[in-house]
């Protein structure tokens, strides 16, 4: 069905959302079109693919500033971005604030200044 094809999708988003994804080479692992995959996506998951893999970074990258003991650019490689200023700005953009006041606010992390 329908939904157990997008299921399978965001499983394989969850497990490789680290590499470099695609809404073609997502669409790929599921037999489909990546136009009929995007409509039929967004149908089932309630949200497009982009903004699907880019909630599913960002819960991680939250994750990982829980566990303190990750720079911030690593984490942004961890989580499938080379190039950790854009990173930032994305993160920002789905929190509101960036890595590092994200950690203050919600983690205490006051001596957490280890940008690069």
């Amino acid at each position: 069905s329908s939904q157990s094809i997008i299921d399978k999708a965001k499983l394989y988003i969850q497990e490789n959302y680290a590499k470099e994804l695609s809404l073609e080479s997502v669409a790929d692992q599921v037999f489909l079109h990546p136009v009929y995959f995007s409509k039929l996506f967004k149908q089932y998951a309630g949200v497009n693919f982009t903004d699907y893999l880019t909630r599913t970074r960002m819960n991680k990258a939250i994750e990982l500033l829980a566990q303190r003991k990750h720079k911030m650019y690593e984490i942004s490689r961890m989580i499938g971005y080379a190039n950790s200023k854009y990173f930032n700005r994305v993160f920002k953009q789905f929190t509101g604030c960036t890595p590092r006041e994200y950690s203050r606010i919600h983690f205490g992390l006051a001596g957490m200044d280890r940008d690069e």
